[in-house]
């Protein structure tokens, strides 16, 4: 009797082209981590089994596709203190694979949008 393992092939559209990026030589992994993707991108999977039967590798079918999306994980230690009787300083903490900061504000319907690493906002103004 031969070994047994599995492949895991990934594709960017459900009913485009797979590739495959993992062959699985243990057949008690049934688990695979995908990494180094881009963020917000839709990734699309399908797996099938094999068995090495005089050598060669024979496939079962492959499974049905299953899709996921890389996404950040929430802010966290979001803090804001007065600075005076007109200022409200907010901080957080940075979080990994960010590539920017937005502080919103409601109750003058205006927003501030920067693209860096900042995480403070006082008075109008990114401060590192």
């Amino acid at each position: 009797m031969g070994g047994m393992g599995y492949e895991v092939y990934r594709s960017s559209s459900a009913n485009g082209s797979y590739k495959l990026v993992q062959t699985i030589t243990n057949s008690s992994t049934l688990s695979f981590t995908n990494t180094s993707l881009a963020t917000g991108t839709n990734y699309y999977y399908k797996i099938r089994a094999y068995r090495l039967v005089n050598g060669k590798r024979v496939y079962g079918s492959f499974s049905s596709i299953v899709s996921g999306k890389p996404t950040l994980a929430q802010v966290t230690s979001v803090k804001a203190n007065s600075q005076g009787y007109d200022k409200i300083l907010v901080k957080w903490s940075k979080l990994n694979g960010a590539s920017g900061s937005s502080v919103s504000f409601n109750n003058k319907e205006w927003s501030l949008r920067q693209s860096n690493n900042d995480s403070e906002w006082q008075h109008g103004k990114l401060y590192k």
